[in-house]
């Protein structure tokens, strides 16, 4: 049996144990230029195939992490590309999720990246556990593969915050909503309604609202069906609105306090 290269492993002065080994036999000294590839040679003899890189375990399989971090402007991908045993691919694969949940999320790319990181360092995870239990190796044990991700104390906060920000989002749009009034009720606006300018005297937008309302500005006096202008207006009518609309119309309004329209004006 070949014997394992002792002087070439200054971590594991013994025979590392990998089922029933032969006993220990006086190592040949090595030139130290040749000692990182012997242990792997030794370990790859043993066990028949690649071992860990991190640990020097066996059976171990080759597969690729990658970590992502949103720079706010710019944003920055790290790939690492291994030979890993069960455990040690484990913890490498939890590591490197970490690390793209907490900052992979900090510029506008990272929003499609970080997904897409997240779900192609699955393929190595999978690979990793496919993998029968660790055989020690040298120069350590394999690494501890630690807490699943969902039970990691920060954990909370990625499921804490988005429904923060869904929450801010949903209180600006209703908010928002309440400040605009009915603005797709315009096109039923009848004799009598009350209006609000929504927008500027250079950009108006009216809309519909409850009489009552103090910032009510104008009161709806005449609706001219199919019209582009103004011209058909009484004259007693302060302001206007064109609606250029598939079903045209043009409200002639007087005022009920508030912004002034400059006659025939349109949006």
């Amino acid at each position: 049996m070949t014997q394992p290269p002792h002087g070439r492993n200054p971590f594991s002065p013994r025979t590392p144990a990998a089922g029933a080994l032969a006993a220990e036999a006086p190592a040949a000294e090595t030139p130290a230029a040749e000692a990182p590839d012997a242990l792997p040679a030794y370990y790859a003899e043993l066990g028949g195939g690649p071992v860990c890189a991190i640990c020097g375990a066996y059976p171990a399989v080759e597969a690729t992490l990658r970590s992502h971090v949103g720079l706010v402007l710019l944003m920055s991908t790290h790939k690492e590309k291994a030979v890993r045993c069960r455990d040690c691919g484990l913890a490498a694969f939890r590591d490197a999720q970490e690390q793209t949940l907490k900052k992979g999320w900090w510029s506008a790319w990272s929003l499609l990246v970080g997904p897409l990181v997240l779900v192609t360092n699955l393929r190595a995870r999978d690979r990793a556990l496919k993998l029968d239990t660790p055989r020690p190796g040298a120069p350590r044990p394999p690494l501890s593969a630690g807490r699943p991700l969902h039970r990691r104390p920060w954990a909370a906060t990625l499921v804490v915050v988005p429904l923060l920000l869904v929450a801010m989002l949903l209180t600006i749009a209703l908010s928002s909503s309440d400040d605009d009034g009915d603005t797709r009720g315009i096109s039923e606006a009848v004799v009598g309604d009350c209006l609000r300018n929504f927008g500027t005297e250079s950009a108006p937008r009216v809309s519909p609202v409850d009489c009552a309302d103090p910032e009510a500005d104008y009161t709806l006096l005449v609706r001219l069906d199919g019209a582009t202008s103004a011209e058909g207006c009484p004259s007693v009518a302060v302001a206007t609105y064109a609606y250029p609309g598939p079903q045209p119309f043009v409200l002639c309004m007087i005022e009920s306090g508030g912004i002034m329209f400059t006659p025939g004006m349109s949006p």
